[in-house]
Formats: structure tokens, sequence, C-alpha cells
């Protein structure tokens, strides 16, 4: 065998190596199985309670996506943080953390809310403002999108159409009326390998604790859901919220549950 033809083979099988290895492990969910998204809100800095919930989490080995303030992450140690934890795998061999786009500024001005404004040039410019701080200083490609205070309107709609990267739309149920939208969700609709977008509903959400009653009523009172998204603030925690928290993922892995970040999920339905 020649040089030339022995250089090509080591490039050819170097590459199949890469694109094996750069995958996730496949997700296989039961049909008597709920796919559990953790939303956890309102990232800027660290602080040691945003450290404890990332560590407890890797504990407990469950994957979970947090939403990022780009306007309020202004320490670089917290930007290096965020990077390295973007690429962090847990013992399944999946990532551990999905960081996702939660406004630029999660700003609220004479009762108005960031994404409630009527004004399409504005939040076109404030997406477009966090989605450049993933890229630039996060080196994070930022594919999940969802409003400050669960708020936003139909002019967000219009909005994201300007971001084709974002695939993932996580809107709250009772706030946000977007089920109208041409984006499928997987409760109403079947998602295919062709389907390039979805929007997930937030089904139980706390300001202040863990929902874990309404966690537990939600998924007694609702069999053989294909999701729950759980949206929590874990900034706001105290020592029994952690002690709830730790409560909750032990009821969902006895409950069979898989963990999962909006963007392993939809994941699943691409390659399905």
């Amino acid at each position: 065998m020649n040089e030339h033809r022995l250089n090509i083979l080591m490039t050819f099988f170097l590459s199949v190596i890469l694109v094996f290895s750069s995958c996730e492990p496949d997700h296989t969910i039961n049909s008597n199985q709920t796919a559990i998204i953790i939303k956890a809100d309102d990232l800027g800095n660290m602080t040691p309670n945003w450290e404890k919930f990332i560590a407890k989490s890797m504990e407990n080995n469950v994957p979970v996506s947090i939403g990022i303030i780009a306007k309020n992450m202004t320490s670089a140690s917290t930007k290096t943080k965020v990077r390295e934890l973007s690429q962090t795998r847990n013992t399944a061999g999946q990532l551990s953390f999905q960081f996702w786009n939660h406004g630029y500024d999660h700003s609220r001005i004479n009762n108005i809310e960031e994404f409630k404004t009527p004004d399409l040039a504005y939040q076109v410019e404030h997406i477009k403002l966090a989605q450049e701080f993933f890229k630039d200083s996060l080196s994070i490609d930022c594919d999940t999108f969802s409003t400050p205070y669960n708020e936003s309107s139909n002019i967000t709609s219009e909005a994201l159409k300007s971001f084709p990267e974002i695939k993932i739309w996580m809107c709250y149920q009772h706030t946000e009326k977007q089920f109208h939208t041409s984006w499928p969700n997987p409760y109403f609709n079947k998602i295919t390998a062709g389907i390039y977008q979805i929007l997930l509903d937030i089904k139980c959400e706390a300001v202040f604790h863990i929902p874990i009653e309404n966690v537990k009523m939600f998924l007694n009172n609702n069999k053989h859901l294909p999701y729950l998204i759980i949206q929590i603030h874990p900034n706001t925690w105290g020592d029994k919220d952690f002690e709830d928290y730790q409560l909750m993922i032990d009821y969902l892995k006895n409950k069979k549950m898989i963990f999962m970040t909006p963007q392993q999920y939809f994941k699943f339905f691409k390659n399905a």
C-alpha cells in the first residue's frame, strides 16, 4: 500500500473516531417513563447557592439545564466555570449541564418584562445580544430559549425567526399562550427526525422553593407523560430547599423517570 493511500485511510478512521467520540450515549425512553427536564433559572455570577446546586446535581448524576442572564454574568471566573461545566459528563457519559438563553438583562420596566414589549426590534436585539454573549464569551452555541418572568408575546415568535439556531423554546403554560404557533410540542404533536424546532411546556414551577408536592400531584394525575419540565430558582434556596431537591430527585428516580436536558430530549427525537 503506497503512502498516499495509507494517509487517506488513516484520515478516514480518525474522522470516524472523532464523530463517535463526540456523540452522547443513546437515550432510550420506555413507554412507562417520563423525561424529567430540570430548568434552573437566573444564573448571573456564581454564588455559593449555585455552586451547591451544581455539585448536588453532579453527585446524583442528574443532567440539568441552567438559564443564563447574559448581562449579569460579569465575572471572568464564572465564565470560565460555565465553559468547563458545559463540557462536563456524568458517569453515564452524558453531558451534565446545558446552558440556555434566559434573556439579555431580565428587565422589568414599568411592569413590562423584557419579552412582553410589543417592539419587535427591541426583542430581536436582546436575543441577539444574549446569543452573541454565549458564542463570544462562553464558547457555547446556544440552541434553547426561555423568557424572563415566563412572559412573552406573539412578537416573540416573530423575533425568534431571526435566530434559526434556536431549536427549543420553553414556555410556561399559565402565562405564555404560545401553543398556536408553528412550533410543534411533544404533548400534542408527533415529533419526527424531520422536525427542526420544538416548544416545551413548563408544568411545575416555584420561585422560592422546590415544588415537590406539585410534582408528585402532577405525575399522579397524568400517567405516561412524554416529559415534565420543573422550573426552579436555586439562588433563592435555603437548607430545607436543598434537602427537598434531594428528596425530589430520589422520588423521581424511584418512579423510574429519566433525566434529560432540553437539548438531550430534542436529540432523542432527532435520533429516533
